[in-house]
């Protein structure tokens, strides 16, 4: 017997690689030449990890883009550079 049931009319969710606009990474590819963000309470770990998702989802899509993060009082500061 089968235990796996055939549906259709399911629609299909977003990929997670299409939602551009959300959370840390989609701020970073929004982000102009000289724009800057602050992470509260974050790490320059968090931020390193944040730019190279953000810098790989740009290369995907045929851009190319360089930040600086910085660590400053009470968090972390990102600037796009380049």
């Amino acid at each position: 017997m089968n235990k796996y049931v055939i549906e259709t009319n399911i629609p299909m969710p977003i990929a997670r690689r299409d939602q551009k606009g959300t959370g840390l990474k989609g701020c970073l590819l929004k982000m102009n030449v000289g724009d800057s963000v602050f992470l509260p309470g974050k790490t320059m770990h968090y931020a390193s990890g944040a730019i190279g998702n953000a810098k790989k989802q740009i290369r995907l899509d045929g851009g190319d883009a360089n930040y600086s993060a910085r660590t400053v009082e009470g968090g972390v500061r990102i600037w796009r550079v380049a």
